[in-house]
Order: C-alpha cells, then structure tokens, then sequence
C-alpha cells in the first residue's frame, strides 16, 4: 500500500483518493457476512451468542492481524493489528447482525512499533487496555509499554510505562495479554513458557508461567504464577492471547489452541488470585472447538452497555503475512457476547 494511506483512511471520506498498489483500495471496513452459532460453541451459564460476522477491509492487502481491542459505552471499537495499524469502528447490533460504521485505519505512531504501512511492518502490538486516561499497549517482540490518547491515538511517551523483562531465547515466547486489575494494578501475560505439552500424568493441564504485576513506584514484580484449566485432549497447549477487565472489575482470559489436522480451539475463562497464584477453573464462559467459527482468536473485550447488557467480543487475527497479505483459509472474525441477563 502506497505511503499516502499512512496518515489516515477513514471510510467514505477518502474513496477514491487512495490506491493500493495494483489497485484501488476505496471501500469502508464492512461486516461482509453473518456468522451463525452451531454446535462448536459451547457456552457458559448466562452467556447468550448476540451475532458474528467476517469483516473486510477497503482493500485485501493491510487490513487484519488484529490481536488487541478495547471498547467504550458507545460501542466504539478501537483495535489494534500486529503489523502496526489501529482500527476504530462503531459496532451496531441490529436484529441479531452486526453492522459496523464510521471506520478509520492508521498506523500506530512511537517507537519501533512505527512502520511503513503496506510492507506489513511492525513490532507485534499484542495487548491493549485503558487504564485512567490513557491507552496502554504491550508486544510481542520487546517488553515495551507504550501510552497512547484514547480519543486521538496519539503517543504520549511521557506516559509510558516502564519496560517488562525482556524475553529470554529459547522457550518464551512474547507479551500477549495486559488488563487492569481490580485494585487499580497492571498486569502482563506471556504468551506461553514452554514448548512442553501437557500430557496425562499431569491431567492435561498447561505448564504454570510467570504473571508480572505494576507495583506502585512503577516497577513491575514477578510472583504471580498462572496454570491454566485442564484441557480437551485433541488440543495442543493452551497459550494465553488476551486478557480484559469486566465490569464488575473481574477478568477474563482469552486462550487458544492450534494443532495441524484439527483446526483451532478458543476458549475464555474467568481468572481469580488466590495469594499469589492466578487461576482458572472450568467450564468456560465460551469454548469454541474447530468448525466454522473457529479461528485465530486473539483479541477480546468487554463493555457495559445500556441497550446490550454486558458485552463480551472476540476478534481473530488472520496472521497477515510479511507482505501484509492473509494467510490462506484465515479471516477476520468478530463475535458479539452478552454476560448475563
């Protein structure tokens, strides 16, 4: 994609103006087409499936790899892709479908997650959570927590947090997850710790991992540990790719599964301290097994909203590739949860 879409493409306003390279790319960020319930999800107490839908972009190349989102009151999504671009959309449920309105991609300014748009570079941006009155992002690649305005998407370094540990070789894998905890703490979640399976001398259950906590005097701390819950044996390791606040100021883990032949499996759990030691217990508030609605799931994020109830949405991450294509057989997915009545 051409430079001239590294300022700004908001739907409708610039059709026309910006091409693609080999084409134009003038089409506003849709809910191309509805995604129904079948008997792959399976769903917790009070959990209802609103609506689901495959989203496109105003062109195939630079739209997708979304792994992060927050959304406020209003229902306006702000995602953030892992090859350095932000997506803000409002969402509309209407008679059971989303619609989608008011889109607007640009790149994600600061640093190293700074990059030239279309060549599909970027620093892994993998977590996203509003804390106070700034944005706060994590990567994958480096420990960084970069601040960002929630209204205008500008950086503000003078609000950046201080850096988590940086990764060690060998067996670890990035940062995926950051959320607020109820008591007002930061807290940041690896991907995975091992390439250890679980197997069933150990009931099937993931490898415990590091959990880092923002202590006051901004210094992060290392004593919490996580071990997720037990897991469907025609699943590989379960690695946590997200993690929000709800409402009620509880947390959710979004945790996902991929293993050749069988397809993905996505699931969110609720997540409590006990101590020093965060935990998760089944059965899940979603648990998606491979099917239609499975994909990579990466992103979720919930919201209080008058119409709606409590929302919970989940985002999938198509894994564009180097050159900021997606990969074959992977989409963008978006699906709409209500918690509760």
């Amino acid at each position: 994609m051409r430079a001239a879409l590294a300022l700004l493409l908001v739907a409708g306003l610039l059709a026309g103006a910006a091409r693609a390279e080999g084409g134009p790319c003038d089409g506003p960020v849709r809910a191309e087409a509805p995604l129904a319930a079948d008997d792959t999800l399976q769903l917790g107490e009070g959990v209802t499936f609103l609506a689901g839908a495959l989203l496109a972009g105003p062109c195939a190349e630079g739209f997708g790899g979304f792994s992060a989102m927050v959304i406020d009151a209003e229902l306006r999504i702000t995602a953030a892709s892992d090859r350095g671009n932000w997506l803000r959309v409002s969402l509309a449920l209407e008679e059971g479908a989303i619609a989608l309105s008011d889109a607007e991609l640009s790149p994600i300014a600061g640093s190293e997650a700074e990059g030239p748009r279309g060549r599909c570079e970027g620093l892994e941006a993998e977590g996203l959570v509003r804390a106070d009155d700034v944005l706060l992002m994590s990567f994958d690649t480096s420990g960084i927590v970069l601040a960002f305005d929630p209204e205008t998407l500008e950086r503000l370094p003078e609000r950046d947090r201080p850096p988590l540990p940086l990764l060690r070789r060998g067996g670890t894998d990035g940062y995926e997850a950051i959320a607020m905890l109820s008591e007002g703490r930061l807290i940041a979640l690896r991907e995975r710790e091992t390439m250890r399976l679980p197997t069933r001398a150990n009931g099937f259950r993931p490898q415990a991992q590091r959990v880092w906590t923002l202590r006051p005097g901004q210094r992060w701390v290392e004593r919490q540990v996580y071990r997720g819950p037990p897991q469907p044996r025609d699943a590989n390791e379960f690695r946590v790719a997200d993690a929000t606040n709800l409402p009620d100021g509880g947390l959710l883990l979004l945790e996902t599964s991929w293993m050749r032949g069988k397809g993905n499996h996505a699931r969110v759990v609720r997540a409590n301290f006990a101590g020093d030691t965060l935990s998760a217990a089944l059965p899940p508030l979603v648990a998606i097994a491979p099917g239609k609605l499975s994909d990579n799931f990466e992103a979720i994020a919930t919201v209080r909203s008058e119409a709606h109830g409590t929302l919970l949405l989940m985002l999938t991450d198509d894994n564009l590739n180097r050159h900021c294509v997606p990969n074959r057989g992977q989409r963008t997915k978006l699906l709409v949860f209500r918690l509760g009545a």
